[in-house]
């Protein structure tokens, strides 16, 4: 049996990045990327402003076969750009005073949500009202998708809580997030064991699937109904591929301790060279 290529929607975050790959970042870059390189369908989500970087980044994206339609431009607002403090170990931080918190629902971004296969949005563009609202109408649009929330620490928006990242998992089927943060959004977890922990988040939250990443040890931990199972990794993990390969042979079918196992793998490919070929993609 081969499978269709499915439709991935990257939607949240978008953010120039001149020290990134590409020259741009965040969920609506990462996952639409990730999803190309794999020879998926891609969309793109989110919302720019007026100006030369927000341009950049929509070309960008088109020019590597991403669907663009869904990427808002504001007249008021600039693109979000993130903020590096020289010298220091701390990640980047996202502010507040750009396009991402005033994207807005329309006739694009409901198409792209009945259309989708998988939707990917992230906790950190939650930081306002306004895009939180047509996110979460997005994700109730997307009756047919398998919904993941990517809850990550490598960038910093001090304005999104644990009470909205909670909030964020009600319309999740799925999220990929650091280990650390379990006991960070459900302190009762802390004594636990990994196992122990993880099944009960994935149960009080109703979750299909929990991804718990933790790159100083190289392992990842899914957890799933069927249970607990673990895969190493080496070297820079790209957490989006890592996510996209995952989900697409969980979709295929394929055994579990596979498909983490080539999702690491995958993770850690250069995006130029990764084999598909085990997807038996039409």
């Amino acid at each position: 049996m081969r499978m269709q290529p499915q439709k991935i929607m990257g939607i949240g975050c978008l953010y120039s990045d001149p020290a990134a790959p590409v020259g741009c970042g965040g969920v609506a870059c990462d996952v639409p990327m990730a999803a190309v390189a794999m020879g998926q369908h891609a969309f793109s989500a989110s919302r720019v402003g007026l100006d030369q970087a927000g341009s950049q980044i929509r070309n960008t994206l088109a020019e590597a076969d991403i669907n663009t339609a869904a990427i808002q431009v504001d007249s008021d607002l600039p693109t979000a750009r993130i903020a590096r403090i020289a010298f220091s170990n701390e990640p980047p931080r996202l502010g507040t005073d750009n396009a991402i918190g005033n994207l807005q629902w329309d006739a694009d971004l409901e198409d792209m949500a009945i259309a989708a296969d998988v939707v990917v949005y992230d906790s950190v563009s939650r930081f306002n009202g306004q895009c939180r609202s047509t996110i979460d109408r997005v994700l109730d649009s997307a009756k047919r998708a398998i919904r993941i929330l990517d809850h990550n620490t490598d960038l910093v928006q001090e304005a999104v809580d644990s009470s909205l990242v909670l909030q964020a998992l009600k319309l999740a089927d799925g999220c990929v997030m650091p280990i650390d943060q379990l006991a960070w959004l459900e302190p009762v977890l802390r004594d636990l064991t990994v196992n122990e922990a993880a099944g009960r988040f994935l149960n009080a939250h109703e979750l299909q699937m929990l991804l718990l990443m933790e790159p100083a040890r190289g392992m990842a931990t899914l957890q799933t109904a069927e249970g607990t199972i673990q895969a190493s990794f080496q070297g820079q993990l790209n957490r989006h591929q890592a996510l996209v390969s995952l989900v697409l042979g969980v979709t295929a079918g394929m055994p579990l301790q596979v498909c983490l196992n080539t999702a690491m793998a995958i993770g850690c490919a250069d995006a130029g060279s990764i084999d598909t070929s085990w997807l038996k993609m039409e």
